[in-house]
């Protein structure tokens, strides 16, 4: 039986803890941090109803933080600076950081990172990490803002997803971010807000000049892939092949479900 060990400190914790060495890293997190997809190479412990700043203090009561090796031995994540995303300084940060000094630790030794830097050092314990980096408000085609995508820059490759069921319909009801789109297409005037129709000359635009060429610009050494999904009937699977064989793609990727007019197969 061992004595002086918190009782927050459960067996599976003190055996990860035990183990660990120089580099080893513990990702304290609440529970919407997905272990399982953003660190699967790590080992996921549960520590229900005990705070961040608890968890910390228990933690340092056994082990030393690797202060000789690493400016910032502890660090709390941030918004991205370039994200225009500005929120109240939660009161969990300081907690934990007062958890650090009551340990014999200075302040100086606690600092901050960034969401994107974050999983990108959470993911050098994972071999894959899939990280879903743009949404459209459930509208199969979009046009990124100025500062969208967010993507790690490590990441090795880049799928562009659109969906083959806006074609035909009018761009107000399957485009996000109307006038970005309309610009690059050089919609007329009568036609601007959304009264143009998605045909496959126009979502092969929006694809090539509003993901596919800055990304490859901003990304060289990544894969980046046009992805086309939806394509749940043999038309939409021909629009789809017509679609890539108009962009001179060297590879890309049709996915859909022929469930209306054969049986359910995935192509």
């Amino acid at each position: 039986m061992l004595k002086g060990i918190p009782t927050r400190i459960g067996s599976d914790l003190l055996k990860a803890l035990a183990d660990m060495g120089h580099g080893d890293l513990i990702i304290i997190a609440d529970d919407f941090y997905p272990p399982v997809t953003k660190t699967p190479g790590g080992i996921s412990i549960q520590a229900k109803g005990n705070t961040a700043a608890e968890m910390i203090d228990a933690i340092l009561q056994l082990m030393p933080l690797d202060a000789d090796y690493c400016e910032h031995p502890v660090e709390y994540m941030v918004p991205d600076k370039d994200a225009g995303i500005t929120i109240e300084r939660p009161k969990v940060w300081d907690d934990a950081i007062a958890a650090v000094e009551k340990n014999g630790y200075s302040v100086k030794q606690v600092g901050e990172i960034e969401r994107t830097k974050f999983y990108e050092k959470a993911g050098k314990l994972a071999d894959v990490i899939l990280v879903e980096a743009d949404g459209s408000k459930r509208l199969p085609v979009k046009v990124p803002g100025p500062k969208e995508p967010v993507i790690p820059e490590n990441s090795d490759q880049i799928l562009c997803i659109y969906g083959l069921g806006a074609l035909g319909k009018q761009a107000a009801d399957c485009c996000f971010r109307m006038q970005p789109s309309e610009q690059l297409l050089k919609i007329p005037e009568d036609q601007k807000d959304g009264k143009w129709i998605m045909t496959e000359e126009k979502m092969s635009l929006l694809m090539k000049k509003g993901y596919l060429e800055p990304l490859r610009q901003q990304f060289p050494y990544s894969q980046v892939i046009p992805v086309f999904n939806q394509a749940d009937t043999m038309k939409l699977e021909e629009n789809g092949k017509n679609i890539l064989e108009r962009m001179e793609e060297e590879r890309g990727i049709l996915t859909g479900e022929l469930w209306k007019e054969t049986s359910f197969n995935l192509f």
